[in-house]
């Protein structure tokens, strides 16, 4: 990673999930889990560098952000708003990423999908920075991706 770090990355999460959703996060150091269950939200960062945030979750761990990010119950919430918030997370952290990279940059609207196993892995021809978090036991990835042709490098 040229511009990016993993630091930049748990301050930029922490600072979303304790502020916001007031939910304590911890990073840990080990190697991303498989999230079978759950939800896989990326945001395209475009402009002088290249890249995205993918933020991996599970529906269990959804449905209690969702729940803090609208103020209802965990019981309240809809499978759409679980896919919904996912998203919207997944674009302030991308935000937080874009105000690191140079400029200027712009960011996708967010995509979300239901993830199984085998399809929770960003492209291997990028290069990846995979940064682990728990939060009550359930334990979430964010991963910076920075393409292969950005420009950072020569910046």
């Amino acid at each position: 990673m040229t511009v990016v770090t993993k630091t930049d990355v748990v301050r930029v999460t922490q600072e979303l999930w304790g502020p916001m959703l007031n939910l304590e996060v911890t990073h840990v150091e080990a190697p991303p889990p498989e999230i079978p269950d759950g939800f896989i939200a990326c945001v395209q960062i475009a402009g002088r560098w290249e890249g995205g945030v993918h933020l991996q979750l599970s529906s269990a761990l959804a449905q209690q952000v969702a729940a803090a990010f609208l103020g209802v119950e965990p019981t309240e919430t809809t499978w759409s708003q679980l896919r919904d918030c996912a998203g919207e997370i997944a674009n302030i952290i991308a935000g937080g990423i874009k105000r690191l990279v140079p400029a200027p940059s712009r960011i996708s609207l967010p995509s979300v999908a239901e993830t199984r196993a085998a399809e929770t892995s960003p492209p291997v021809s990028h290069r990846s920075l995979h940064t682990v978090f728990d939060h009550g036991g359930e334990r979430f990835v964010v991963t910076v991706v920075e393409a292969e042709n950005s420009s950072a490098g020569n910046a």
